[in-house]
């Protein structure tokens, strides 16, 4: 396939092609079977072999970086890119987070391999994390990253609600999916008043009210975000209406 070069975007379909992106482009969007690669009936899976080429270094004023189903298993060689502010390796192999500019603003890293929520401490301006479908067991590393508006680990492994409590600009959580059982770590993002949605769904969530037990596990939508209120409010009595509690948020 021949590179694609679009004013300051670059659309390249292998690992030469990347380097030979105009060194000025802002953005490199990669896809292993986007709608580009479908062409005269023949399909061409663009692939990095596992590694982003090295000479993205010199793509000293990249801003969007988007590399999704490219075969890609480490993030590397992009620490200094200080204009990066969007980050894109949905659907590849990477099992660790690292590497990462402090410029972030948005990571999507959906459906890989990722098993802990680490080395992000740094990312200040960091808005918009997406960590949906992959292997993390624990809510961890996000203390420092108090600009956080948006945060899906949906389809996890995360079994509790834990360290959270300094995201005061948080406004939407999805959490559905995953083997959380209780919502008591809920309490500490309550109180901030920029808090729009919470996702629990398809959770194993029990909880105890009134001596009774109360599983919200298997309850529809409405019954779960009605019940879901009720309890809340009487577990960390709460005034109501200052925000909406579980509403439904799909991003």
């Amino acid at each position: 396939m021949k590179l694609s070069q679009n004013g300051k975007t670059c659309k390249p379909s292998n690992t030469k092609e990347f380097c030979e992106c105009n060194k000025n482009t802002t953005a490199i969007d990669m896809h292993g079977l986007g709608r580009d690669d479908i062409t005269l009936g023949n399909i061409e899976i663009n692939s990095l072999e596992g590694r982003i080429p090295e000479c993205v270094k010199d793509y000293k004023k990249l801003k969007n970086l988007v590399l999704r189903d490219v075969n890609l298993t480490k993030i590397e060689h992009i620490d200094e890119l200080n204009n990066l502010t969007y980050l894109d390796i949905e659907t590849n192999d990477v099992s660790k987070i690292e590497n990462l500019p402090k410029s972030l603003v948005l990571f999507y890293a959906p459906s890989n391999e990722i098993k802990k929520l680490e080395n992000i401490d740094h990312l200040k301006n960091l808005e918009r994390l997406d960590l949906f479908n992959n292997k993390i067991s624990k809510m961890e590393g996000l203390e420092n990253n108090i600009n956080l508006k948006w945060l899906n680990i949906v389809n996890n492994k995360i079994e509790r609600i834990e360290n959270i409590g300094n995201l005061k600009n948080l406004e939407e959580l999805e959490l559905r999916s995953n083997r959380i059982r209780r919502i008591d770590g809920l309490k500490p993002i309550l109180k901030h008043k920029k808090l729009k949605s919470i996702t629990l769904e398809e959770n194993p969530i029990i909880e105890f009210r009134k001596n009774k037990e109360l599983n919200l596990s298997g309850m529809s939508w409405v019954t779960f975000r009605k019940e879901a209120r009720t309890l809340l409010s009487e577990l960390f009595q709460l005034k109501d209406g200052h925000f909406s509690y579980l509403t439904p948020s799909y991003t």
